[in-house]
């Protein structure tokens, strides 16, 4: 297998497969028929070593990065590049699928004929096919790079022998795509017991019946559960069953505010009928994919919630782990969310279906070990995942990630073809039995697809699955529940008050796995870790507080593009021990009775611990820390330069920086010991707010043998968080 991995917010990566000679049965030439692929000159070379490696006068070493030289020439102009496009090299085409739009400059050339090696050129370090990467240099458009790596799958090729590659529907949504949706929860029904919805019975208040005869011929019906559960308890009499008919949802990108969505006023008219015309393409095509796929219900945030009552608001949002958790499957508008407003959910794709599928060539590549090995070798695009779904504008909705997570099975319907993602499998219309979706390395850039399905699957799995030898179980649910949160940070949402509520739904399942206390977003007995999240204002990336209420001490404050939580990974002994104690917590929902996974009054900490100080040195940008109040025995002292001194927010960063001394409260949160008498501690760095009472402005870590506090030691002082 060849990775071939292109980082940033641009991915692709090529999968490649040489045939085992271990397996003699297997019918070389039939598997490769009507599959060849073209090579440029360039790519061939590449691949196959042909430049001189050992010459350093041609080797180009990153921006900000001299240890890492590309030795290798690859495309070196522009017009080249160009030109294998036009022969047909797949490597270079499926690159300009992913780059194409970036690599435009501001007047839209595209020819750029005339443009030389310093503002055109990609390199290549290639040691051998094993070890190999490109970077491709571009004036006008965003460095990117990729990656390859080399392991073998004979299973793939003894599944192309026995399923040769089907046609792929040149229609997104037609019948041959319906059979195959079918066939992928049809299996799923059956075997993957992790996928069923478990649990008490739930149906949601509202939902939309798309089968209901009526008035209005092809419309659909707004209906109560009451008339649901009257319905169906009346068939189910015999059998003394109240089960509820299964449902599915939608997920879907607003875009066009004017688009229909249930009001006050207007629900007797939803009751009484729906016309299809009025909808818009995306609810139409789901609508008529629920009515094919035989079933008969359906459920639409923006159809099933009252919009204009912020009480049925409330309570609905509340109710989403279980909408999302127990329907039968989620349609996810993928494709639909580039154009909200005038795309649906089927229609012809974007490229050619040929692209999507295997390509076959019979080139010798280089092996540092072996020399040249001949082919011939199988190449299919492994980042399709990425580049459809992960990049997707969709995938950067915030209330997405938990539709996602809580949903039990998935039908993504892309710009280019359906995928299906389930709790145990995933499968695509180009690799319907999902033999290569299913593979990849470590390496892969569509991480978020395993961070999703693993992260479920633990919490519906009594024994959860450790990263690493000797993580201790407990610390699993929370790695997980790390990830999700990383996740859900970086995505967009329109109404910063739904920050809270937009998690509420994950919150929910971790806590009833965890059996913990839900504090504001992070957890009662992993406090001392949860506290030390970290923002990226440090590294200049735009960071502020969010204009809706969320407490200074939980992440859930911060509006940036990333914030790290501090997870443990509870292997052996080298555990955080604690150096605070919570004492008091007082977690408001708004309303008080409301879910306090949800929208919050206020949230307070009240917290045992041992204060430090601190004075921020202005001229020389440094951070000392003292054990006393009057600063008289300094403890240690930390240079901003090492990135240990972290502070929230972008406008304190430049408040510091601006400051010729500035003073304050500090206290310890843990220590790590981390072998021979070392150890680290981190601090949290605070404001007075009142009397005894602090906001969270930073963090950050001190460490090294004797320059630790391992345990709790002398008198503690009892504060609050807000």
């Amino acid at each position: 297998l060849i990775s071939l991995q292109l980082f940033h917010t641009i991915g692709l990566t090529l999968c490649v497969w040489q045939l085992p000679h271990i397996n003699t049965t297997i019918d070389t030439h039939k598997t490769m028929e009507g599959i060849e692929g073209v090579l440029c000159d360039t790519c061939r070379k590449s691949f196959q070593g042909g430049n001189d490696i050992e010459n350093r006068d041609q080797w180009h070493y990153l921006p900000g990065r001299p240890g890492i030289p590309f030795n290798i020439s690859h495309h070196t102009r522009y017009q080249d590049f160009q030109e294998s496009l036009n022969v047909g090299c797949f490597v270079c085409t499926w690159l300009w699928e992913h780059l194409g739009s970036s690599i435009l400059d501001v007047n839209g050339d595209s020819a750029a004929a005339s443009r030389s090696t310093e503002d055109f050129c990609t390199y290549c370090r290639m040691w051998d096919v094993r070890d190999a990467y490109f970077h491709v240099k571009c004036r006008w458009a965003t460095p990117s790079e990729f990656h390859t790596q080399k392991n073998q799958y004979p299973e793939v090729w003894r599944h192309l022998e026995t399923r040769p590659w089907l046609k792929i529907s040149e229609n997104i949504g037609s019948a041959q795509d319906l059979q195959v949706i079918e066939r992928w929860a049809s299996f799923c029904e059956a075997n993957h017991r992790h996928c069923r919805p478990a649990g008490e019975e739930f149906f949601p208040t509202r939902i939309l019946d798309v089968q209901a005869t009526g008035p209005e011929s092809g419309g659909i019906y707004l209906r109560h559960r009451d008339d649901i559960e009257g319905e169906h308890s009346t068939e189910n009499l015999m059998a003394h069953s109240t089960q509820y008919p299964p449902y599915l949802t939608l997920s879907h990108r607003w875009g066009n505010h004017n688009i229909l969505k249930l009001c006050v006023e207007i629900e007797h008219r939803f009751r009484q009928g729906i016309p299809l015309h009025s909808l818009s393409p995306t609810f139409r095509d789901a609508i008529l994919l629920v009515r094919r796929l035989g079933h008969r219900y359906i459920w639409i945030d923006s159809l099933c919630i009252i919009q204009d009552s912020r009480a049925d608001w409330q309570k609905e949002a509340n109710s989403m782990a279980d909408i999302y958790s127990h329907s039968y499957c989620n349609i996810s508008a993928v494709g639909a969310s580039h154009k909200p407003s005038t795309t649906g959910l089927f229609g012809p794709p974007k490229l050619s279906p040929r692209l999507l599928q295997p390509y076959a060539v019979n080139v010798p590549l280089k092996d540092r070990n072996k020399g040249m090995v001949n082919g011939p070798w199988l190449v299919w695009n492994d980042s399709i995942w990425e580049s459809d779904i992960e990049n997707s504008p969709l995938s950067s909705r915030g209330w997405v990630v938990q539709e996602r997570f809580l949903s039990p099975r998935i039908i993504h319907f892309t710009p280019n073809q359906i995928y299906w993602e389930c709790l145990e499998s995933v499968h695509c219309s180009s690799d319907p039995e999902g033999t290569l979706l299913s593979l990849g390395t470590k390496e892969r850039a569509c991480l978020e697809t395993t961070d999703y399905k693993s992260s479920r699957l633990d919490l519906a799995q009594t024994t959860p699955t450790p990263a690493q030898p000797g993580e201790r179980p407990e610390y699993i649910h929370h790695r997980h529940w790390g990830t999700m949160v990383s996740i859900y940070i970086a995505c967009h949402l329109t109404e910063e008050s739904d920050r809270f509520i937009a998690m509420s739904g994950i919150a929910k399942a971790f806590r009833q796995v965890k059996g913990d206390t839900y504090l504001a977003g992070l957890w009662k007995r992993t406090l001392h870790t949860d506290l030390s999240w970290e923002t990226s204002a440090g590294r200049g990336i735009q960071t502020r507080r969010n204009r809706a209420y969320a407490p200074s001490w939980s992440w859930v404050s911060i509006v940036g593009e990333h914030v790290q939580l501090d997870i443990p990974r509870g292997k052996f002994a080298n555990l955080p021990v604690s150096l605070i104690r919570l004492v008091g917590e007082r977690i408001v929902p708004d309303p008080p009775n409301g879910d306090p996974t949800g929208l919050l009054q206020s949230a307070e900490l009240d917290i045992e611990c041992m204060i430090h100080h601190y004075r921020w040195t202005g001229n020389s940008k440094t951070v000392a820390l003292y054990s006393d109040n009057e600063m008289m025995d300094q403890y240690a002292e930390i240079s901003h330069a090492s990135g240990d001194f972290k502070l929230d927010t972008s406008d304190l960063m430049r408040r510091f920086d601006e400051a010729d001394k500035i003073e304050g409260v500090c206290i310890p949160l843990f220590g790590v010991y981390e072998g021979y008498g070392g150890g680290h501690n981190k601090f949290l760095v605070l404001e007075p707010h009142a009397k005894n009472v602090y906001k969270r402005i930073g963090l950050f870590r001190v460490g090294g043998i004797g320059r630790w506090i391992s345990s709790w030691s002398g008198q503690g002082s009892t504060i609050t968080l807000v």
